[in-house]
């Protein structure tokens, strides 16, 4: 590893903070740096990062950034005509996009190369029933699911149990909350809706920025899917950029998520900020590796586990949540 590399201690953390050092990057660095890339969800974010110095890359990486790139564009052509097909299903109950789809459809500065594993629709609660059923018709099922798969979404999530297209392939969440109805955290969601508006050519609302920044920050802490920080710390840092900090969190203080959103700011900023710490500074920041062979340690496992734990903790007391578990693992070893 070069001197540039050591200083932050991985060759990807290097390239997202500092583009321009890419050009004194060895055959090595490159390959290690596009395998913690695709581990991290971050190798379209790398493709659209060099799009226009393509070809001053290694051919090797040059071929694998390009067919990243294609990725992205397929899956956002595929979003678009997705969404168009939601509308027609649930444009009657006022939907508002989350997370990718809304970062999409709004054109935050983090979209650009970024990828996602599904669809986020939030729509009021007294609604889902008829959207459920409405999305059947339009060809999206979500049955199937063992009666106690339906009682956890059903009972305790913020949720329905996820949906499939029948004929594409795409995943659709439909939220009626930001958080489980178990979940410590609560506060009045229509607070959330009312400060949403319609982005130009799209008919779904779209939460205000400091919504987007708040829900971005609450859902790292709460997904437990620490694999993906990196994506989900630069999202919240590059959207935080977009509003002034003290207005963010009054709007977080509002929600009673003052503490949480504070922290995972810190986080984001550590990695992204001005003056950028070492991803392994701490115990969270280890959490939020990459799963890639370069980073398999005790303490590194030791800090996924205990952001897994914490995060399961915050969506469900333990009275709920050590049934919950035992019946997952004893699910998982029927079936070994």
């Amino acid at each position: 590893m070069s001197a540039v590399t050591d200083k932050y201690h991985d060759p990807l953390m290097c390239l997202l903070r500092t583009p321009d050092l890419a050009q004194g990057f060895t055959p090595e660095q490159w390959n290690l740096a596009l395998g913690q890339a695709e581990q991290a969800q971050l190798m379209g974010v790398l493709a659209s990062q060099y799009q226009s110095s393509l070809s001053r890359l290694p051919e090797i990486v040059q071929q694998r950034l390009a067919w990243a790139n294609s990725l992205v564009e397929h899956q956002q052509r595929s979003v678009k005509m997705a969404l168009l097909q939601l509308f027609d299903a649930l444009g009657m109950y006022s939907p508002m996009l989350l997370k990718g789809a809304a970062y999409q459809v709004a054109g935050t500065p983090n979209v650009a190369g970024r990828m996602m594993a599904d669809i986020d629709i939030l729509i009021p609660k007294q609604h889902l029933q008829k959207a459920e059923q409405s999305l059947w018709l339009h060809g999206w099922d979500n049955r199937g699911k063992t009666p106690y798969d339906e009682k956890y979404y059903r009972a305790w999530m913020h949720e329905l149990p996820p949906f499939v297209h029948q004929k594409t392939g795409i995943v659709l969440d439909l939220h009626h909350h930001w958080l489980p109805s178990s979940c410590r955290w609560q506060f009045d969601i229509n607070e959330v809706f009312k400060k949403a508006s319609f982005c130009a050519g799209s008919p779904f609302l779209i939460p205000d920025i400091k919504d987007l920044c708040i829900h971005s920050a609450i859902h790292l802490l709460t997904s437990g899917e620490g694999d993906k920080g990196w994506r989900d710390l630069r999202d919240l840092y590059l959207l935080s950029e977009l509003t002034q900090r003290e207005h963010l969190l009054a709007r977080a203080e509002q929600f009673g998520l003052f503490k949480p959103v504070t922290k995972v700011l810190l986080l984001a900023e550590q990695l992204f900020g001005q003056e950028p710490a070492s991803p392994t500074v701490s115990w969270s920041l280890k959490a939020m590796l990459p799963a890639h062979s370069s980073y398999q340690s005790w303490q590194t496992s030791g800090a996924k586990m205990r952001f897994y734990c914490q995060a399961h903790l915050l969506r469900m007391p333990l009275p709920l949540l050590l049934p919950h578990l035992m019946r997952k693992a004893a699910a998982r070893y029927a079936k070994a």
